[in-house]
């Protein structure tokens, strides 16, 4: 019985750590999509929120607002302190492959690059 419960508490504490930097990508694109520029702000790195403020972040938003990630589409990918998630949206008719890169600086994940590519024009 011992032996269960410690596989079970094993498994959450890996599968939570797991799917952290995916759940700051979907906090961060639903922020996003609804306009909220400044909570969408905080999950950037410390580092680049000045940088991105003000017109900077504006140009990211209208690029990647109204993204919103096919579930069957979307990689993570995790190396040392480094993360990324990947996946496919559709965003005014076409299909775009969205990276999300994160890095972790004291247990927790920060956003510091989003990259897109069309790849395909829907009708």
């Amino acid at each position: 019985m011992y032996k269960v419960l410690l596989l079970v508490l094993f498994t959450f504490s890996c599968s939570g750590s797991d799917k952290q930097p995916l759940s700051i990508v979907k906090a961060h694109q639903e922020l996003l999509n609804q306009g909220d520029l400044t909570a969408a702000l905080q999950y950037w790195q410390p580092s680049k929120r000045q940088e991105l403020s003000g017109f900077g972040f504006e140009a990211v938003s209208s690029m990647f607002s109204g993204l919103k990630l096919e579930p069957s589409s979307i990689k993570q990918e995790c190396v040392n302190n480094k993360c990324t998630v990947s996946g496919d949206s559709f965003k005014d008719g076409e299909l775009i492959k969205v990276t999300y890169t994160l890095v972790n600086i004291d247990d927790v994940f920060y956003l510091s690059n989003i990259q897109s590519k069309n790849t395909l024009k829907t009708h």
